[in-house]
């Protein structure tokens, strides 16, 4: 059953701000005491702080309004209600900028690639994905969450780098699944793709033959494609994803 909250009174709201005002002199005291590269650091361990302040005030899910995101994606997109309370969310990289994805159990190729065709137009090089594809560093046993870069295209330390060069153990790049997914929610929320210039080496994929599945746009369709493990271009590379 769900417990209706109390009204807050305006004494409530004087009282958070007298420990906001705290809060602050505090810690206007501690950051003017330091050097730019001290200050610098503090801003690259932002996620770090706010995970500590929250856990201080026992608030230890730093991810209540992305796991509703989610749920909410799911019924839109697979008419799925997908129970992402339990799901457990790896720490987020502590450099650079990066997107969660939740991949709901059970989830296929072929089911991710269909639902992406109904959303705009999309081109593969088999009929059954599924077949085709047959290594995955990941896969839909459980649900599971990772986190990716976020980039239009991939990264820049990768660029121009095969897969046999950047990652032939596939522990870096995201699978073709994970791919799939992540141009369906980045389009759900710009209304634009990925990869416009280059392309995705999904490096955590193999096909059966070990060629490795590629995803870019060509000719305004995302194109599910394969390169050769040795290849690649000056716009291609891997999209890092940590689970």
């Amino acid at each position: 059953m769900k417990m209706e909250q109390t009204p807050k009174s305006p004494k409530f709201f004087t009282k958070i701000g007298i420990l906001i005002g705290f809060i602050t002199e505090i810690l206007i005291a501690i950051f003017s005491q330091m050097t730019d590269s001290q200050l610098q650091y503090y801003i690259g361990k932002k996620e770090s702080i706010r995970k500590q302040l929250r856990e201080m005030f026992n608030q230890t899910d730093l991810y209540v309004e992305k796991r509703e995101a989610w749920r909410k994606f799911y019924q839109k997109y697979f008419s799925l209600d997908l129970n992402v309370a339990d799901v457990h969310i790896p720490d987020v990289p502590t450099e650079g900028d990066w997107r969660l994805l939740i991949i709901a159990r059970g989830l296929t190729l072929n089911q991710v690639y269909d639902r992406m065709s109904k959303a705009f137009k999309c081109w593969k090089y088999s009929d059954n994905l599924d077949e085709s594809v047959t290594k995955n560093a990941r896969d839909t046993k459980e649900t599971y969450a990772i986190w990716v870069r976020v980039g239009v295209e991939p990264d820049e330390k990768y660029l121009g780098k095969s897969t046999y060069q950047a990652d032939p153990d596939m522990k870096i790049g995201m699978t073709l699944l994970e791919r799939m997914f992540l141009e369906i929610s980045y389009f759900d929320e710009t209304g634009e793709h990925l990869d416009i210039i280059g392309w995705t080496l999904c490096t955590g994929s193999r096909r059966a033959d070990g060629y490795v599945p590629s995803v870019g746009l060509d000719d305004d369709r995302v194109r599910v494609h394969w390169d050769g493990p040795g290849s690649s271009g000056a716009r291609c590379g891997l999209r890092s994803a940590v689970s």
